[in-house]
């Protein structure tokens, strides 16, 4: 049995997601914020590359540097 508390993702606001996931290094609480904006993310990739594409593999690319960037920085800009 788990003694971690589980937390439902979808009433949590952003910023408790964001604490959350540098208290814990939980990827699922990760991916279910980044799920929220990963369509308006692969927009602004489509726009600038044109190629579905590289536009899914930015969108990857910048989910994988969140992992990193978002332990490291404490403020509101990564």
């Amino acid at each position: 049995m788990s003694t971690q508390p589980q937390y439902n993702h979808a009433v949590l606001a952003d910023a408790e997601l964001v604490s959350l996931y540098r208290r814990t290094g939980d990827l699922q609480t990760l991916g279910d914020l980044y799920q929220r904006y990963m369509d308006l993310v692969y927009g602004v990739c489509l726009t600038y590359y044109k190629e579905p594409e590289r536009a899914k593999d930015s969108v990857m690319q910048i989910f994988e540097e969140l992992i990193t960037k978002l332990k490291k920085t404490r403020g509101r800009k990564l």
